[in-house]
């Protein structure tokens, strides 16, 4: 009787993920359906994967088609630097006439596996007179890596490139903007920039107010020059 449970268990989230995210895919643009014409398959079977990897515990009490939703949401993170397309949960939530909120729960609770820095390991970093945009950047990202609670391999790697994306960007940042501000503020509002451009699931959670005890700066401003300089000039 066991084998046969877990068989139509098997069934039933296949079948509702699919269904989910067939739901999910006719309400994107054309553009974006093409991108997505070799990549279907893989993120659902990451996402069916997902679910039957949760616990009854997990999953008491919570809509099979919302944990479904959750994990199609996660796949969609993982695999969106592959595929070019950013899906925003309220893709997901408007097709399947749920709350954006309900799905972004059920997502915190059973799929978001992001590491978290220590607060009481945030201090102000250190940056030398002589020392660039480039190296401050790096002396950041030093920094959040020893605070990060739980360090991972794919963490280190996704630190990474935010740190080699940040560099690439304090290049291209004119000199009348890196002026405005000393070099540490300069690095942490590059650091966020680039966190807010990567393509893919983000492996540590790195809040403007972590960015601020890091450089002595307020999450305010962090904000204001992210969304004056940065927002709608990145690729």
């Amino acid at each position: 009787m066991a084998s046969v449970s877990t068989t139509l268990e098997t069934i039933t989230t296949t079948g509702v993920v699919s269904d989910v995210t067939n739901l999910i895919v006719e309400k994107l643009d054309e553009f974006q359906r093409e991108k997505l014409s070799q990549w279907v398959k893989i993120i659902e079977e990451h996402a069916e994967r997902a679910v039957r990897n949760l616990t009854p515990t997990q999953l008491k009490r919570r809509k099979i088609e919302v944990v479904a939703a959750a994990a199609i949401y996660d796949a969609f993170l993982e695999f969106e630097g592959k595929t070019g397309v950013k899906l925003s949960l309220r893709q997901i939530h408007e097709p399947l006439g749920r709350t954006l909120c309900i799905i972004n729960t059920t997502w915190n609770r059973l799929f978001d596996n992001r590491g978290s820095l220590r607060g009481d390991q945030l201090d102000v970093v250190h940056v030398g007179k002589s020392e660039s945009v480039s190296d401050a950047i790096t002396n950041v990202m030093q920094a959040i890596t020893k605070a990060i609670d739980g360090f991972t391999p794919l963490m280190n790697k996704w630190l990474d490139d935010i740190r080699i994306k940040a560099i690439e960007l304090s290049q291209s940042v004119p000199d009348n903007i890196v002026k405005r501000y000393d070099t540490l503020t300069d690095a942490v509002i590059i650091i966020y920039a680039a966190i807010q451009h990567h393509h893919g699931k983000m492996q540590v959670q790195i809040s403007q107010r972590d960015l601020s005890l890091l450089s002595g700066t307020s999450p305010a401003l962090i904000s204001k020059c992210w969304v004056d300089f940065f927002e709608n000039r990145i690729e």
